[in-house]
């Protein structure tokens, strides 16, 4: 069992007031300081008594009560007694967004005939992004930028991010946001399962209060060393060993190929599979090198349960030690290691709580439980709040981009990347600005035999994943195809101008079928026309 002196500070900020909380009102904390962020319940009673001759006077209740976002500021540290404790306790300061929160009114006295009240407060508060992000749920379109730039334009006010990962600077041709709400991913969701897909870390800097983004996890500092006495309970744990094997599979038909990444614990026939199609060898090698690099396994953790906080504050990051020269067991697996601070969880109950027990005290005696998760300092795996991952592609409408001829004829042309030779359409999206995007020159209309590439403003319908996008199919009838139904017809129209086309129709005249060819440039006309026992070639010149 945790016992101390736990000295606190609430501020609340409600628009453009602040309020104060003393130490000595804050009856309960359940702190959870985690690599990713945290979360925190307080409760804090106050008293409402200067009308009746007191020293309180509680003016939280009309801002508290209101809709305005709340930003709760808490900094925590230990008071310490004990004379072997020669350092001053370190603060622990965290600053968060109030997702909920409640007031209970109660009478704890009373002034002749009227009662007087006290009010316990409770709020819930997390890191700015876990309060935020998971509420945000956009959809938009970003092209040649870095992930850097797109994170940075949802950050707003409240979330700061230091984006040390190479990855993120990496301009990319497409990056597409698709979180529609019905599929219940958020932005928190895309966040993290980004860093999942592509080995990064996010963690959280509790003395900087930002987040970053890196290639490798934090090591704040020399080691601390955990006083064995201190030390209530240990536990080690071995995490599930992964059992398979990744494996990386191109079904590109031209060099259709498959490479298993190396796994010692591995069981043969026990695969974890990546399906991608590419023509480039570049994008598999990448892709055999990324899962080589993602895959980890697991090193033992601890948790230690602690009776007497140190003045260390051994936030998320910091490395500890346990050693025998501090009255810890050298027989002990945690002896042998240095180790990171993965998590703390905090759970303190005031010693004296409720109105009759409030002092101006920034202190208050308090017991409880602190648990430190630990994890071995060269242990690389990330540690990922759980997400749900985002569903792509997303289909928008898109019109088709040509520069050859003049702005109205109805041409198409075919893009060649510079990079990897390959073919492709651009794509002008209305909906985001007319941006302009690169997809496949594929025959997306059916048969290979047929030769139809879509026309400059044709509208269709583009299937965009988050950084490449393809054509799924057009959405409208080119201007002169259509036939009168009256006529049961069916018609190919080909050319790039309402004055220079060719259409092959076959439509009905009363119960006989005609077939036609006929060709137009400017006044010049040429038609080939099979109808009920007659067949007419006509070539003429129109006159003006």
């Amino acid at each position: 069992m945790l016992g101390g002196r736990l000295q606190a500070a609430l501020t609340l900020t409600i628009g453009v007031k602040s309020y104060d909380v003393q130490g000595g009102h804050i009856d309960r904390l359940e702190l959870d300081l985690d690599s990713h962020g945290f979360a925190a319940e307080i409760e804090f009673t106050l008293s409402d008594d200067q009308a009746h001759g007191g020293g309180f006077d509680d003016t939280l209740p009309s801002d508290f009560l209101s809709l305005d976002l709340i930003k709760a500021k808490l900094v925590l540290s230990w008071v310490f007694f004990e004379e072997e404790v020669t350092t001053t306790a370190e603060e622990v300061t965290i600053t968060g967004l109030v997702m909920d929160k409640s007031l209970v009114e109660e009478s704890y006295r009373r002034s002749g005939d009227i009662p007087v009240l006290a009010r316990r407060y409770r709020i819930h508060m997390a890191d700015p992004a876990q309060v935020l992000w998971r509420q945000h749920f956009p959809c938009a379109l970003y092209t040649e930028t870095t992930m850097s730039d797109v994170l940075s334009a949802h950050t707003g006010s409240y979330i700061t991010i230091d984006a040390q990962w190479s990855e993120l600077s990496t301009t990319k041709a497409l990056l597409f946001v698709h979180l529609p709400v019905a599929a219940g991913a958020s932005f928190y969701d895309f966040v993290m399962w980004y860093l999942d897909a592509r080995g990064g870390v996010w963690y959280y800097d509790y003395g900087a209060g930002k987040y970053v983004i890196a290639g490798d996890k934090p090591s704040l500092g020399t080691a601390v060393t955990l006083f064995g006495d201190d030390i209530e309970r240990s536990a080690v744990r071995v995490a599930e060993v992964p059992r398979h094997q990744p494996r990386v599979h191109n079904s590109y038909t031209e060099s259709a190929k498959t490479q298993a990444v190396d796994q010692d614990q591995a069981v043969t026939g026990v695969y974890r599979d990546v399906l991608m199609r590419s023509p480039i060898a570049q994008d598999f090698d990448d892709r055999v090198t990324l899962e080589g690099d993602r895959f980890t396994l697991p090193a033992y953790e601890a948790e230690v349960d602690l009776s007497r906080a140190p003045p260390e504050s051994l936030v998320p990051g910091t490395l500890v030690a346990l050693s025998s020269s501090q009255r810890w067991s050298s027989e002990s697996a945690l002896t042998s290691k240095t180790w990171r601070v993965r998590r703390l969880r905090l759970r303190t109950q005031a010693v004296r709580a409720g109105a009759d027990a409030q002092s101006q005290r920034d202190d208050n005696d308090v017991r409880g439980e602190l648990r430190l998760g630990l994890e071995q300092k060269d242990d690389p795996r990330p540690h990922l709040p759980e997400f749900r991952a985002p569903v792509y592609p997303g289909l928008v409408e898109a019109k088709v981009v040509s520069e050859q001829g003049e702005d109205t004829d109805k041409t198409y042309q075919v893009y060649t990347d510079a990079d990897t030779s390959l073919e492709n359409y651009k794509l002008k999206i209305p909906l985001w600005e007319d941006q302009v995007i690169e997809v496949p020159f594929d025959p997306y209309q059916g048969s290979g035999n047929v030769y139809i590439p879509a026309y400059r403003d044709a509208r269709v319908l583009a299937a965009i994943d988050l950084e490449t996008a393809h054509i799924a199919r057009l959405i409208d009838w080119r201007e002169g195809a259509p036939l009168s139904m009256d006529v049961q017809g069916e018609q190919l129209y080909f050319g790039k101008s309402a004055t220079s086309h060719t259409t092959v129709s076959h439509d009905y005249d009363g119960e006989n079928p005609v077939f036609q060819v006929a060709r137009l440039h400017d006044k010049d006309t040429g038609t080939i026309r099979i109808e009920e026992g007659v067949l007419t070639i006509t070539v003429k010149e129109e006159s003006e």
